[in-house]
């Protein structure tokens, strides 16, 4: 985990520069990250939904965030259990990132504003 001084807007704010700017270099990015996103994010739903509706096995496919969560948990020198409702939010942050960076027709860096074509 990185410690910053920054804002939460002014962290999305750049955040949403950033992707903007990889996807100015490379399109492909948004098509790969919208459909990887979108498979975890309906991973997990499957993970919760299916083993109460269909076969208590389907629980493994919950898995992947259980060692992700927990790799994440010992890295972390904060040990707060809210850490596990932003890891598992992760995800959807990222895919509304993508398609927020992919409608930007203008980025500001430094306080001057730059066209994207």
């Amino acid at each position: 985990m990185v410690y910053i001084k920054e804002t939460k807007k002014s962290f999305i704010e750049w955040a949403n520069r950033q992707t903007a700017l990889t996807l100015l270099g490379y399109k492909g990015n948004l098509y790969i990250g919208i459909a990887y996103y979108s498979a975890e994010l309906l991973l997990f739903a499957s993970g919760i939904i299916m083993p109460f509706t269909v076969n208590p096995v389907f629980a493994v496919l919950l898995l992947h965030f259980v060692i992700s969560e927990y790799k994440a948990f010992a890295r972390s020198p904060i040990r707060a259990p809210v850490l596990f409702l932003v890891a598992i939010a992760m995800p959807a942050l990222y895919l509304y990132n993508l398609l927020k960076a992919s409608r930007m027709k203008n980025i500001t860096w430094r306080g001057r504003s730059y066209a994207i074509k």
